[in-house]
């Protein structure tokens, strides 16, 4: 170094003595500013600032000396700030965001990247040199002293750090030559870092958009506790920045049941103008508007209606990206609301989806309008590539366990307009039993929409047949949700003998091996029912079964069972119309009218869908839909195992295995039978307690399993779920007795107990073990080799014939007890 570059050296070192504090001071606002700017665009983003060391100063203006010296300047990073953001994308949007608020030195700034060449990989971060700009940044006020001094800002991401960190300062800022072959190993790493960056990119994207639609299905009574926690916590937050975010999830649990009126109240403390708001300030005026939209939305001309429109416009001047589609879609959907306004609804939809492409909701819409405007074919054909990615989207959603039953209906809109009705039922049916759960918490709002679309897509047109089929499906699910019928719907038989059974399965002759093997054990299982059976009136398969079951039953007893079958308009060339059935009811459709028509004469007739069973037996595609309507409206399905066809799809279809009313049978009359046949004994409460309480007693003193197995605890301990068990074989003692020709009384004194003969007590035992069987599928136990109780697999759920004998002769001693059991309990057991 000159003597001349050394007095300059000393001079610039002396100066930035001087200047240090001031740097310090930069370099702490700079952090506040960044934080508050990652807080929207990259909220895991790490922060780190520093001024200049002064020994780093003194170094790098030595080693640069003659080049400064040259220039008139000296360094420009005295003042730094590193931003790390987990994604590429969040580089982008921090370094729009740093381009937006700061005075940017062009000549001195760069990104790395653009500096390789195609074929190489290495360091890669953007470096920013800035100066400030405004007396205020995201609302930090920047110290006077700051003034015109230039900053170096760092953006780069996670796996561009570790890069960075590991190999930058060892390569470029050493002295040492770094062999060939590491700078060879070192590129190869940065290169696998570039594509887990690209990788890491990707997966973000695909759960940021599931975050994107928040609807996470939950039933009331999961709801009703995280709400009770999300109310606890609001009421205790003293952060007034954190508030909004606790009122948003708390908004977002009211809008999953449709409680607009309580989202309202939850924002209204946070709506003012978006403005220069943080994003739960603007996220919070644009879920305010839309509520208020809701509530009003027979009125949509009243002011209210406006007002909330107008917070949605006025929040979408400052939403990001992700709440920007929020936005968009929330002001489609009112604009929907609005009479005469088809054409601005379409509009807004359009300009949803041209910020959010792949969302599926937007399109299914956007299609609704544009089809109701005079839109016809071309568009559905034009748009067919659309419709299956965005099916794909909403099995991903799905998967994901969100935007439920959204999802389903939002497929179930796309495969009708692709002409696809079977799957355009299926989904719909999913979605229908979605929002007619025991605890759903979906609004009947969901249906009534659905009912829309379909009329909307048929203007001035009579409806295509798969169409009418999909309406009747839905008018049948906001029937049971409204626990009324519109007016739309229309019997073709006004009364039904009640119970009802369904026999749906196979009807063509090509498969009548898969139902014979079952012929047998459905026979037995069916002797001595009364009530209506209903089939699908054919001669062939399950239906020729059906007719022959009535046949049998009639020459038992003389017609206790009244056999419905439901006739197509058309029959397929192997079928006929069997003769033996005692009623034929004409029905709509070719295909799935059937169906949908004797469900129709079901509900209008009274009959409740959870008292109704449905038998299932192999099956095509009619046989699939037969199914899935029967649980989509609350029955209860079995389907006769082994299974074939559309039977052993329903058992491993993941929208319905785990379905509480389906369950598989296994190949056993008893079974069945009390499937088909539950036990309904004229038992009051109480004596049913007593009863359940001597059973339980006795059912220890036999010792069938020891500690700690939970059915093994005294009454007082016991589980609900193993006492409602006990309930039930209470009262399947008194039914299967009788029901094995014994009369059971109600008596003041005590009485002797009956003694059983051995092939009483065999009949009862097989009877027992049938109706237990039964009782634990519906509670969700399956078979295995191995009993495991948490994971509710269980041996011994087989027929009886499949049965150990060292595990029949506990029912056997079960059921030899009942008469004593239930003298016990003031009831006498005689034979008639």
């Amino acid at each position: 170094m000159t003597d001349e570059e050394r007095q300059w050296h000393r001079s610039m070192c002396a100066e930035y003595k001087v200047e240090y504090p001031i740097y310090q001071t930069y370099a702490s606002f700079l952090e506040k500013i960044l934080k508050e700017g990652c807080r929207d665009q990259a909220p895991t983003a790490i922060i780190q600032s520093r001024p200049k060391t002064f020994s780093s100063f003194a170094e790098k203006l030595a080693r640069k000396a003659k080049r400064y010296m040259s220039l008139g300047i000296g360094p420009t990073d005295l003042c730094g700030a590193r931003v790390i953001t987990e994604t590429q994308a969040e580089v982008d949007r921090i370094c729009a965001l740093i381009r937006d608020h700061f005075e940017i030195d062009e000549k001195n700034s760069v990104d790395v990247w653009t500096r390789l060449r195609t074929q190489e990989f290495g360091y890669r971060s953007v470096h920013y040199v800035v100066q400030i700009k405004g007396p205020k940044i995201f609302g930090v006020a920047i110290p006077s002293e700051i003034g015109s001094r230039k900053a170096e800002i760092q953006v780069r991401t996670l796996l561009q750090h570790a890069h960075a960190s590991v190999s930058h300062d060892r390569v470029y800022k050493t002295s040492l030559k770094v062999q060939e072959n590491l700078k060879r190993d070192l590129a190869r790493v940065a290169a696998l870092l570039e594509e887990g960056d690209e990788e890491f990119g990707k997966c973000v994207r695909e759960l940021d958009s599931y975050k994107l639609h928040y609807g996470a299905y939950m039933n009331r009574t999961r709801l009703a506790e995280e709400t009770d926690v999300l109310e606890i916590v609001l009421e205790s937050e003293p952060d007034p920045a954190q508030r909004p975010v606790v009122a948003l999830r708390l908004a977002q649990l009211a809008r999953a049941t449709g409680n607009y009126a309580r989202i309202v109240e939850l924002l209204q403390p946070f709506v003012g103008s978006a403005g220069s708001a943080g994003r739960s300030e603007t996220e919070a005026l644009i879920e305010h508007g839309h509520a208020l939209c809701r509530i009003h939305a027979e009125e949509p001309r009243a002011k209210e209606f406006q007002d909330g429109l107008n917070e949605i416009d006025s929040a979408l001047e400052d939403a990001s990206d992700n709440l920007r589609m929020r936005a968009l879609g929330y002001r489609a959907w009112a604009q929907s609301q609005i009479p005469q306004n088809e054409t601005k609804a379409r509009n807004a939809y359009r300009a949803a989806l041209d910020v959010d492409p792949s969302n599926p909701f937007h399109l299914a819409s956007f299609v609704e309008y544009e089809i109701f405007l005079g839109e016809k074919l071309s568009l559905r054909s034009a748009l067919a590539p659309s419709f299956k990615q965005a099916i794909s989207r909403c099995r991903g959603y799905i998967d994901a366990g969100i935007e439920l039953p959204w999802s389903f209906f939002t497929i179930g809109r796309l495969q009708l307009l692709l002409d696809q009705p079977f799957e355009s039922l299926a989904a719909y049916a999913k979605a229908i039993h979605l929002c007619l759960e025991k605890e759903s918490t979906v609004p009947v709002a969901a249906l009534e929409a659905e009912i829309t679309f379909v009329y909307r897509i048929n203007r001035g047109r009579d409806l295509l047949e798969s169409h009418a089929w999909i309406l009747k499906l839905l008018l049948l699910g906001e029937a049971v949700c409204k626990g009324q019928h519109s007016g739309e719907l229309s019997a073709k038989r006004a009364s039904l003998t009640e119970p009802v059974v369904i026999l749906a399965g196979g009807t063509r002759r090509a498969f009548q091996a898969n139902v014979e093997r079952f012929r047998q054990v459905v026979m037995y299982a069916f002797h001595g029912f009364i009530g209506t059976l209903i089939s699908c009136g054919t001669s062939a398969g399950v239906a020729g079964l059906a007719a022959e079951i009535a046949l049998a039953e009639h020459a038992h007893k003389g017609g206790p069972l009244e056999v419905l079958g439901y006739i197509p308009r058309s029959l397929p060339h192997d079928q006929s119309v069997d003769p033996r059935y005692s009623d034929q009811v004409p029905s709509e459709g070719t295909t799935y009218g059937p169906a949908l028509q004797y469900w129709t004469d079901l509900l209008l007739a009274g009959v409740k869908p959870q008292d109704v069973r449905v038998l299932g037996i192999d099956g095509g595609p009619i046989s699939a839909f037969e199914y899935r309507l029967a649980l989509a409206l609350g029955s209860s399905v079995g389907v006769m195992e082994p299974s074939t066809r559309a039977a052993a799809d329903l058992l491993a279809d993941p929208d319905w295995r785990e379905c509480g009313g389906l369950i598989g049978l296994p190949d056993d009359t008893r079974s069945v039978q009390a499937f088909l046949q539950p036990p309904r004994p004229a038992l009051t409460g109480a004596q049913l307690d007593v009863a359940a309480q001597k059973i339980h007693a006795a059912y220890l003193e036999e010792k069938h399993y020891q500690n700690p197995d939970p059915a093994m605890k005294p009454w007082d301990q016991l589980g609900e779920g193993f006492r409602h068990s006990n309930r039930m074989q209470a009262a399947a003692a008194a039914a299967f007795l009788e029901r094995a020709g014994f009369r059971i009384e109600q008596v003041k004194a005590s009485v002797e107990p009956l003694e059983l003969t051995e092939n009483e007590i065999e009949l009862l035992a097989e009877m027992e073990h049938g109706r237990w069987v039964v009782e634990r599928l519906q509670q969700g136990w399956r078979y295995d080799d191995v009993r495991d109780t948490q994971k509710k697999l269980h041996p011994q759920l087989v027929g009886w014939s499949k049965l150990p004998d060292a595990i029949k002769k506990w029912d056997r001693a079960a059921v030899r007890n009942w008469p004593r059991l239930l003298a016990e309990a003031g009831l006498s057991v005689r034979r008639v």
